[in-house]
């Protein structure tokens, strides 16, 4: 109290402030679950940022796996448009399929090419050429045409394969 001329003043009790074990455990509590808040914000902080690099990552894997893909999409690609013009057509001359064949096909012995007979009076055809193989020439020809009817089956096998396993990663019935 203090008193000023005629008038006196009383100035509010001042608070004290008592630190009891009831305190002491309600601060340590909340220094607690704030220590436990920070540390879970903290690990969700580094969740993200290893889920942000590990998608990087795979993004680039991805990426990766695609360019190659596309790249042998395009040698492919290549490849069968260069076989297909060496295919013949109703205007291919026999010495021009003969000029194809090494490239197609390795033969032991070289393919030669005669005058074409006609195979009901025997005469010479004007004009005409006839394909000869020796004995050699007919079995590399035709081992050559059981492997691409092997691998004609085993594409097939591989085309079923792949839709039976796309099949089952969209979660349908596997086998």
């Amino acid at each position: 109290m203090t008193i000023l001329g005629s008038a006196i003043q009383v100035s509010p009790p001042k608070k004290v402030f008592q630190l009891d074990a009831h305190h002491i455990v309600l601060y340590g509590v909340l220094g607690l679950v704030s220590l436990g808040g920070l540390s879970v914000i903290h690990q969700w902080r580094m969740d993200l940022e290893r889920a942000k690099i590990t998608q990087a990552a795979q993004q680039e894997v991805i990426a990766a796996a695609d360019k190659r893909m596309a790249d042998r999409e395009k040698e492919f690609s290549d490849a069968v448009k260069e076989i297909n013009t060496l295919k013949s057509t109703p205007q291919t001359t026999t010495k021009e399929i003969v000029e194809h064949l090494p490239q197609l096909i390795a033969l032991p012995e070289k393919v030669n090419v005669e005058p074409a007979h006609s195979p009901v009076t025997g005469e010479l055809v004007p004009g005409k050429q006839d394909l000869v193989l020796t004995p050699a020439n007919q079995n590399a020809l035709n081992d050559k045409l059981v492997e691409c009817k092997v691998c004609e089956n085993e594409r097939e096998k591989l085309r079923n394969d792949l839709v039976e396993g796309a099949r089952c990663v969209a979660g349908k019935k596997c086998p």
